[in-house]
C-alpha cells in the first residue's frame, strides 16, 4: 500500500473503477479510484504473563526500561503484516518508535541483522509483536 500511496502522491497513477468494486468495503475505498485494497491486516502484541503482568496499553510502552532487549518483531522481509504495520505507522507517525525500540534492544530483523527470529536470544525474550489476523476486507 505505502508504494501505491507514493506512485498516487507523484501522479503516476492511472484511475480505474472496477465494475465489482462497489462490493468492497467503503473504508477501504479510495475515493480517486487509483488504489483498491482487497485485504487488511492486524497487528498485535503477544506476550508471555509469566514474566509480564501488566500489559503494554501503547506501542511507546515498549521503548521503555521494563522491556530493554526483551522485544522481537518479525522481519518486514519475510512478514507482509510487519511490512504493512511498519510502513503504514511510519507514514502516520514517523520513524521515531523504531529507532527507540532499536535503542532498547528490540530485535527488528532486518534491521539488527545480528540476529533472526530462530536465534537463542530470540527465543528467550519474553515480548513478541506480531500477527494476530489477515483477512479480506470484502
Amino acid at each position: 500500500m505505502a508504494a501505491g500511496v507514493d506512485l498516487q502522491k507523484n501522479g503516476q497513477l492511472l484511475t480505474y473503477q472496477p465494475s465489482q468494486a462497489k462490493h468492497l468495503n467503503k473504508q477501504f475505498k479510495d475515493t480517486s479510484h487509483q488504489l483498491i485494497n482487497y485485504s487488511a491486516s492486524a497487528v498485535g502484541i503477544t506476550y508471555n504473563t509469566r514474566h509480564i503482568k501488566s500489559a503494554p496499553t501503547d506501542w511507546s510502552d515498549l521503548t521503555t526500561t521494563p522491556y530493554r532487549n526483551q522485544v522481537t518483531i518479525p522481519d518486514p522481509r519475510t512478514s507482509g503484516s510487519s511490512l504493512d504495520f511498519i510502513n503504514a505507522y511510519q507514514m502516520k507517525h514517523g520513524t521515531q518508535l523504531l529507532k527507540v525500540l532499536q535503542e532498547n534492544g528490540a530485535d527488528i530483523g532486518v534491521l539488527t541483522r545480528k540476529y533472526s527470529m530462530q536465534s537463542s536470544l530470540a527465543k528467550n525474550r519474553r515480548l513478541w509483536w506480531g500477527r494476530l489476523h489477515e483477512s479480506n476486507s470484502y
